[in-house]
């Protein structure tokens, strides 16, 4: 094809020599005969060039292209329809696995549907707090940092899904009796019936397989998985070993210079008790009694160590529900922070327990009056602003006042002729009370 084309190149070169060495000037006719000739095989030589698609549009009349426009227009129609009803049909076939709930903030599936072989279809459906969705096998759960998303099971489990936690749902058979949550991040917490046998969660580096059990998984990255069995007993495969981590105990794997694993008894959870307040880890206990109930809850017959400031200051038992206590009694005034380990006989300890904090206080809040700086007011409604001790609570005249993180207060009140008297008081966390009195005269 190329030898042709460029023969036909150098007969017109020699051609147009010629005709410049004899000038010919030709008919109207025979010029229009010429023109059109050398148009035509012009085009002809484009469309060599052309994909095969194009050739047909070209050589096709401006109104067989429309039909054939029209055509494959309703060709495409026809197939979006199919499609649509084998996408709804496998939607409606797909067996649901489990339950969504967004218990806080808004959590985010991914839906992936099989149209047709090797032909899939993935969209992504957000679940406001409060509502539900139905899940299916493959379905992908992303929970944002700071949201929390509940699953529950046809067989009556559950898990709760952590903040910043992803997940992917799989079941190896189709009646889903074998089902498996894969975690790649983040924290979940499984309750297991005891006559489910397949339920299992997989992680990177780990598979936990469980039958009647509560524990955790946890995952920091892809060379790091935590486990901890809360009832039951726990399963774990791990670079194929198998390790039975059993109630109240707990396991963290790391691979990253080499297998790390170990397994050691959960730290304590622990609560501080004072004039019947009760604090966890995450608040602080303010109290104007100087003695502070420090309670465990552990291993029944568990030795339990108190330690404080990092230093071990006692410890004490376990009884036979697994509830140690101890009295602390502070000293002065001033905050006390406490963490606590767990001990079994002929085992390890565990690591420490989070941190209570306990602050014993018996001073009175100060209250200091900022405006008015007078008694005397001439106009109504007048604004009192005040200021006490952060967290403190106020009233004036029994009614509460907010009071910003600052300590301080202010409320606007409508004055009558004459004297109001005003009675102000302030409550500090730890129940210590400040009072003054104050009288504004109106003329």
């Amino acid at each position: 094809m190329k030898d042709r084309f460029e023969n036909q190149e150098k007969d017109i070169e020699e051609l147009l020599g010629r005709l410049k060495e004899n000038p010919v000037v030709p008919s109207p006719a025979a010029s229009g005969r010429i023109k059109a000739a050398m148009l035509e095989e012009a085009r002809r030589m484009r469309e060599q060039r052309l994909p095969w698609w194009r050739r047909i549009a070209i050589s096709t009349p401006r109104f067989e292209v429309g039909k054939l426009m029209a055509a494959a227009a309703y060709t495409a129609g026809i197939a979006l329809v199919i499609l649509s009803v084998l996408w709804f049909a496998n939607m409606n076939a797909e067996p649901a696995l489990a339950q969504l709930q967004a218990e806080q903030g808004t959590v985010e599936v991914e839906h992936q549907v099989e149209l047709i072989a090797d032909l899939h279809y993935t969209y992504k459906k957000t679940v406001p707090a409060g509502k539900k969705i139905v899940l299916s096998p493959g379905d992908k759960i992303v929970v944002p940092d700071g949201a929390i998303g509940n699953l529950y099971f046809a067989n009556g489990n559950k898990t709760i899904i952590g903040g910043d936690t992803e997940l992917l749902l799989t079941s190896e058979d189709e009646s889903q009796i074998a089902l498996t949550l894969k975690l790649s991040k983040g924290e979940i917490k499984n309750y297991v019936k005891h006559d489910d046998k397949g339920f299992s969660v997989q992680t990177p580096i780990a598979t936990a397989t469980v039958s009647g059990t509560i524990f955790r998984v946890g995952v920091g990255d892809d060379d790091h998985t935590f486990l901890a069995t809360d009832e039951g007993s726990v399963n774990v495969s791990v670079d194929g070993r198998e390790i039975n981590v059993k109630a109240g105990q707990e396991m963290e794997v790391v691979k990253e210079n080499g297998l790390e694993i170990e397994v050691r008894p959960q730290p304590p959870k622990v609560y501080i008790a004072s004039r019947g307040q009760v604090a966890s880890c995450d608040r602080v206990l303010y109290s104007k009694d100087r003695r502070a109930d420090i309670i465990a809850k552990t291993f029944p017959g568990a030795k339990v160590s108190i330690f404080e400031n990092g230093e071990m200051v006692n410890y004490t038992w376990a009884d036979e529900h697994g509830v140690a206590r101890y009295w602390v009694v502070a000293r002065a005034e001033g905050k006390y922070t406490f963490r606590l380990k767990t001990t079994m006989p002929g085992r390890e300890s565990s690591r420490f327990s989070d941190a209570v904090t306990f602050v014993y206080d018996r001073t009175p809040p100060p209250l200091r009056i900022l405006a008015p700086t007078s008694p005397i007011v001439v106009k109504s409604p007048v604004k009192i602003v005040g200021e006490t001790e952060p967290g403190a609570s106020v009233t004036v005249n029994g009614e509460p006042v907010h009071v910003d993180a600052a300590g301080r207060f202010t409320i606007t009140l409508k004055l009558n002729p004459g004297r109001t008297p005003l009675k102000i008081e302030s409550i500090d966390r730890a129940g210590n009370k400040l009072e003054d009195q104050l009288a504004l005269e109106m003329q």
